[in-house]
């Protein structure tokens, strides 16, 4: 089974740790419990590249991740196969101490969640917990500084309570030396453990996995405040959970893939890492350092889709099922020689023959296969069709250069955010200059008007002039054609100096500047002749 929860994820890990070890390259795909903004936190064409990345900064740090979904592409000996080991992580913040994470959720994320079957009880009770840096320092702090304060939390659980009642009416009857109480998760064992050994610090008592507690021997209050400490680092080991996966792909330093992943990347560094930095620049350089091969199936699509065309590949659409589908086919398998056959390990194979669309494992594996198609469609045309050179891995990285690193971003000024460097010009959006010829202008009834043409975004500059920024040239120009001679609006391409009052007059201010100064040369800025 690929769900891992917390009842599974201690026994699933040594498979998880040996499979990313052993990858090609990892795939990656998140839910959240919330995405959408209001009122001016909405994307925008007209957002610069730093204004979209506060935007995700503060989505990310509102917004939690319930499921992320990694899958591991591992190259098998023989021929061009690779074999997909799926993990299906759902994931629950720990609180403990001093870590409490607030857990923000928006209700049209919840309900597309449901709309596609989110186990939401597998989510809150059995969710794999994770940690930032900040929190497990601040844990590893107290439980240096003060181990019995960090245990104080554990005393007012009401089920603590009563075990304690029970322990203590045993202790005091002399009875047998094990007493059974039921079963308990790795965690829960611990937190049992660690309380009872505050409540009866003068007897130590055993936990065991099978609910059994043992009473041993005294101990010396020394012997007891190093054996709280060693409970504790296990019980700030285990709340680490996912956490340590997320480590784990920073040492790795395979290729990551996702589909449209901006927003998995912002949000793994704010619930893995640290806080999200101030400045974009700082955010880049420190996931490139991470993560240096990051690949983005939608950037791919929008580089090469021309490509694909001319080599008789059609594909529709770039969501990510039906790009899924169209490179699954029969017509693209037959179009290139040897395309990579991927068997789904047998730990996953409830993706083998249904789909499970936003269950983040599954969209993982089909991020996946789809960029390993597209990367071989590319690197047997790069090598010519009737080349006898087997294809490696390698070619597949070499052909997609041009768009590594580069993270497709949705409704903004630009089309992509460069890990690894600056972002290349974009050629839209393309601003146009609206002027109301009688009545006042309405935004919404503006941008209702216009969309038909294009994806577009409007901004009133006062009540009768506006921008608006369109996302496609072919849009542009027939809005331009078709208002050209309109009865209440006067459309033209926007022109800075032209419909800018700051840029107009600051431009006549530096030409009047100017002029000055070239009075000053002229007439007033030689030397004096008298002496």
């Amino acid at each position: 089974m690929c769900d891992v929860t917390k009842d599974n994820f201690t026994q699933v890990y040594p498979e998880i740790e040996q499979s990313l070890r052993h990858a090609s390259f990892i795939a990656l795909d998140l839910e959240f419990t919330g995405l959408t903004a209001e009122g001016e936190h909405v994307n925008s064409l007209f957002d610069s590249i730093e204004y979209r990345y506060q935007k995700l900064k503060m989505m990310a740090q509102k917004f939690s991740i319930p499921q992320l979904g990694l899958t591991a592409f591992v190259k098998m000996k023989e021929g061009n196969k690779y074999e997909a080991f799926t993990y299906n992580f759902y994931l629950f913040p720990a609180s403990w101490g001093p870590v409490d994470s607030w857990l923000t959720c928006q209700a049209s994320s919840l309900k597309f969640l449901c709309c596609h079957e989110f186990d939401f009880n597998k989510w809150i009770y059995r969710g794999v917990s994770f940690l930032t840096k900040k929190q497990e320092e601040d844990l590893r702090k107290m439980m240096k500084e003060s181990p019995f304060n960090l245990a104080r939390d554990i005393d007012d659980d009401n089920m603590m309570k009563d075990i304690i009642r029970k322990v203590g009416d045993w202790l005091s009857q002399e009875q047998d030396d094990v007493m059974c109480i039921g079963e308990f998760d790795a965690l829960q064992g611990l937190y049992l453990q660690l309380g009872l050994k505050r409540a009866f610090p003068s007897v130590n008592i055993e936990v065991k996995d099978s609910g059994e507690i043992n009473m041993i021997p005294l101990l010396s209050i020394n012997s007891l405040t190093s054996l709280f400490c060693l409970l504790l680092d296990s019980i700030i080991d285990n709340l680490l959970g996912f956490t340590k996966v997320f480590q784990l792909l920073i040492e790795c330093k395979k290729p990551l893939v996702g589909h449209n992943c901006l927003t998995d990347m912002v949000l793994i560094y704010e619930k893995f890492h640290c806080p999200l930095p101030e400045k974009l620049s700082e955010f880049k350089k420190n996931v490139h350092e991470m993560f240096p091969c990051v690949i983005d199936t939608k950037t791919i699509m929008k580089e090469y889709r021309r490509k694909f065309r001319n080599l008789g590949i059609d594909i529709p659409s770039t969501a990510l099922q039906s790009l899924y589908l169209s490179v699954k086919s029969a017509a693209v398998k037959m179009s290139v020689m040897d395309t990579p056959a991927i068997i789904i390990h047998h730990n996953s194979t409830k993706y083998e023959h249904a789909e499970h669309l936003h269950e983040a494992g599954y969209d993982s594996y089909v991020s996946g296969y789809v960029f390993l198609t597209l990367a071989h469609i590319l690197s047997v045309n790069n090598l010519g069709q009737a080349s006898t050179t087997l294809v490696t891995f390698h070619d597949y990285l070499q052909v997609l250069k041009p768009c590594t690193n580069k993270l497709n971003v949705i409704r903004a000024s630009v089309d992509h955010l460069a890990l690894g460097g600056k972002e290349d010009s974009s050629s839209y959006p393309h601003w146009l200059h609206v002027q109301a010829k009688h009545s006042t202008l309405d935004a919404s009834e503006l941008a209702d008007l216009l969309q038909e043409y294009s994806t577009v975004d409007v901004q009133l500059l006062n009540q009768k002039t506006a921008v608006v920024a369109v996302r496609s040239v072919t849009g542009c120009r027939k809005i331009l054609k078709d208002f050209r001679k309109h009865e209440t609006l006067k459309i033209t391409r926007y022109n800075v100096i032209q419909h800018n009052k700051v840029v107009r007059y600051s431009l006549w201010g530096a030409l009047a500047l100017m002029g000055t100064v070239c009075v000053w040369a002229l007439f007033g800025g030689k030397p004096s002749d008298t002496g």
